[in-house]
């Protein structure tokens, strides 16, 4: 029996997820930036090439959430300080992040426990990089309920 629209959850994202040691923190990539973009929230992130630290690419908001994902990545790499590493290359394009903690530490877990200040979050000894076919949108167009583009 094949599943209709209607029985399928909603899919934020669709990739693969790995870590590396924390000594791989150089980023350099040829797509949208400098700051982070996602798929309804890009026509500011002009495509070139941007060099920086895993660290740099986390936003601090108010409330922990998802940050530094880039949108129109032709190529990435995430290198050690001898430049060492991984490159990854979209065909033609893809979604790409890395970040410098456990994604876990900005996960929102229940209405009981207290959502983390973005400026707790702190480095962990791991690198944690998202290689994406896509991810949806974030929405936010009103604050009744719209769904993401």
């Amino acid at each position: 029996m094949l599943a209709s629209k209607k029985d399928l959850p909603e899919l934020p994202r669709l990739g693969m997820q790995f870590t590396l040691p924390a000594g791989f923190d150089s980023i350099a990539r040829y797509g949208r930036g400098p700051h982070e973009s996602y798929s309804d929230r890009n026509s500011s992130a002009f495509v070139d090439l941007y060099k920086g630290s895993v660290w740099e690419q986390f936003h601090p908001y108010v409330r922990s959430q998802e940050t530094g994902n880039k949108t129109g990545v032709r190529w990435m790499t995430i290198t050690n300080n001898t430049g060492i590493g991984w490159f990854i290359a979209g065909n033609p394009v893809t979604d790409a992040s890395a970040c410098a903690f456990n994604p876990a530490a900005i996960e929102y877990v229940s209405s009981t426990i207290k959502q983390k200040h973005g400026a707790a979050v702190k480095k962990s000894d791991l690198i944690t990089a998202n290689v994406d076919y896509g991810q949806r949108g974030l929405g936010g167009d009103n604050s009744w309920g719209a769904l993401p583009h």
